[in-house]
C-alpha cells in the first residue's frame, strides 16, 4: 500500500515574512531546494517519506508525504524519498534543484564529490 499527500500553499504563511537574505543557502532564485526525511516504523514494518520544495528566500514551494509498507531499510526508504523528490520536481518543472539529505551515506554513494565538513581544506 502507497499512501500519498501532496499540498500546495496557496499564500505564505503569515509568519513568514520576505527577507533579503536566503535562509537555506541558496542565493539564486533559479534554483529549488529539496528537503527529505524518511521515518522507520519497524513495530508495523512500514516506513514514510516526507519532501519540501523551497525557494531561495526559504519560502514552501510544494510539501508532500508518502507512506510505504515493508520497507524498513532506511537506505531503501531515503533512496525512496530523493526518487520520488526528483519525480515530483520533473512533474512540477522545477528543473534546477538542489537535494538536500540527512543521509550521508547514500548521498556519498549518489554524489563521492560532496563536500562532508570534515575535509581538512
Amino acid at each position: 500500500m502507497i499512501a500519498a499527500h501532496c499540498l500546495k500553499p496557496s499564500q505564505p504563511p503569515r509568519c513568514a515574512a520576505p527577507q533579503s537574505r536566503s535562509k537555506n543557502g541558496l542565493h539564486r532564485p533559479d534554483l529549488v531546494c529539496i528537503n527529505v526525511d524518511v521515518a522507520i516504523f519497524s513495530s508495523s514494518s512500514s516506513s514514510a517519506i516526507g519532501t519540501v520544495f523551497r525557494n531561495h528566500m526559504g519560502a514552501c514551494l510544494l510539501a508532500c508525504r508518502k507512506s510505504f509498507c515493508c520497507i524498513i531499510s532506511p537506505e531503501v526508504a531515503e533512496a525512496l524519498a530523493l526518487r520520488c523528490a526528483v519525480v515530483l520536481a520533473l512533474e512540477e518543472g522545477f528543473h534546477r534543484v538542489v537535494l538536500q539529505s540527512d543521509y550521508l551515506a547514500l548521498i556519498l554513494k549518489i554524489n563521492p564529490h560532496v563536500a562532508t565538513g570534515s575535509d581538512p581544506e
